[in-house]
């Protein structure tokens, strides 16, 4: 039987088993919103609406925070919290997408901005508990230079 290579990011690191499931759940997602539009469906306004809702930021801003280039694939550089925030927007969106309730590009991004928007209070909970353990840590670290000085 022959061994698959493990899929690498474009920059170079493996690909992770959740960015392979994400893309999965993505395909699920924008064949439903295929499904759903009445006209083309602009992919890249409802991408921004996730990411504005649960992250803050359009693509492009999050490029900018992130020092990325312009062509940069946000998703691959998405923390693991972040990534699977972002799915489940996605699987969120799908589900209310089901419903045939919306079916106009400006319609579909409100209602992912609003998955988006519910998600994003779990994520900051979870960066804001991150940077409450790390503190003790980098304070101790400090006091040993100084000590050490």
């Amino acid at each position: 039987m022959a061994s698959h290579p493990t899929p690498v990011h474009k920059a170079g690191r493996q690909q992770s088993n959740l960015r392979r499931e994400s893309k999965r759940v993505r395909r699920a997602y924008t064949d439903q919103i295929k499904a759903v539009a009445e006209e083309k469906p602009l992919y890249g306004l409802v991408t921004n609406a996730s990411y504005l809702g649960v992250l803050g930021a359009s693509a492009d801003g999050l490029r900018r925070q992130r020092g990325l280039g312009r062509k940069a694939t946000v998703r691959e550089h998405l923390t693991d919290p972040e990534l699977a925030a972002v799915m489940l927007v996605e699987a969120m969106a799908k589900d209310h997408l089901a419903d045939g309730l919306v079916n106009s590009s400006d319609g579909i991004a409100l209602v992912v901005f609003r998955c988006g928007v519910q998600v994003r209070p779990m994520l900051e909970a979870h960066r804001a508990r991150k940077a409450q353990c790390q503190t003790p840590t980098a304070a101790n670290d400090q006091r040993k230079q100084e000590d050490a000085a």
